[in-house]
């Protein structure tokens, strides 16, 4: 619909109906401002991490209503957009690399290769 059949069919429209669309804007610029108000306090606790694991063979519905069946791992959520997932054993061996000290040599070998975010 161009601007002048708008203006038109604006035209057509009783006080009303006029109220009850700007109600319904008003509603809608609302629900925006609550989500976008979220987003930011989402965004605010972002350097926090949570876990979640499934085990295998587990029958779960994920956030989107899909049914699906854990694989056994222990997921890391927090670091990034999407979460870290490894099984025990390599979790076992990333915590005996930061035990050891390797990750915190390797982070300064390459300080100048990594980027900052």
């Amino acid at each position: 619909m161009n601007n002048a059949e708008q203006a038109a069919s604006t035209q057509k429209l009783s006080y009303e109906q006029l109220l009850a669309k700007y109600d319904a804007q008003e509603a809608e610029r609302k629900r925006l401002e609550t989500e976008l108000a979220a987003a930011k306090e989402s965004k605010a606790r972002q350097n926090t991490v949570s876990f979640k694991c499934r085990a295998k063979g587990e029958r779960y519905t994920d956030n989107k209503g899909v049914e699906r069946t854990g694989t056994g791992v222990l997921s890391m959520y927090g670091l990034g957009r999407f979460p870290v997932s490894l099984y025990e054993s390599q979790w076992n061996t990333l915590i005996k690399a930061v035990k050891d000290g390797s990750v915190e040599k390797a982070l300064k070998e390459h300080a100048a290769k990594l980027s900052k975010q």
